[in-house]
């Protein structure tokens, strides 16, 4: 009996962190370990999700288009608060802590009587909020990405294209 537990190297599995992850949106590669996409900042996450070994998902992103002011943070946050209290239905897993601060900032405006502050126009700040939903009527769940998108940026984008790529990447999904 040998006293040592002998355990196999699996190091092929390090050639996987080589591979750039492309952005679903703008179509850039990107390190394995990025959080966002560096051109675009959307959330790497999507592009990890449909490239899943075990369980490739092909998510869908949700997201209000309109001019600046029109509510659509309003709109977007109340649409999660809705989905979140429907628990007889369907099951929502916010799957990070950041994902729940759209839903609070709207509803926190809410409840003082106010519309949240405008998104900023800069993609870097605009919040994500990634779901999975699940209906009691269907074993698989649904990615589900809402995007709260500045009302200049699309306004830009339309003006000139390819100058926001995020947005551009919206409208072609």
């Amino acid at each position: 009996m040998s006293r040592y537990n002998i355990q196999p190297l699996d190091s092929f599995r390090l050639s996987r962190c080589q591979l750039p992850i492309e952005c679903h949106l703008c179509g850039h590669d990107n390190l394995f370990d990025a959080d966002a996409c560096r051109h675009c900042y959307a959330p790497i996450s999507i592009a990890r999700a449909m490239h899943d070994e075990k369980k490739p998902v092909s998510p869908s992103i949700v997201t209000a288009i309109g001019a600046d002011g029109s509510g659509k943070t309003m709109l977007l946050g109340m649409l999660l608060d809705i989905l979140s209290r429907q628990r007889e239905r369907t099951d929502v897993t916010t799957c990070d802590s950041s994902s729940v601060a759209l839903q609070q900032e709207a509803m926190a405006a809410l409840a003082r009587g106010e519309f949240p502050a405008p998104t900023s126009s800069e993609p870097e700040h605009w919040k994500w909020a990634h779901c999975r939903l699940r209906r009691r009527s269907k074993k698989q769940p649904a990615e589900v990405y809402f995007v709260d998108v500045s009302g200049r940026s699309v306004i830009y984008e339309l003006a000139h294209r390819g100058n926001c790529p995020l947005v551009g990447g919206l409208f072609s999904k």
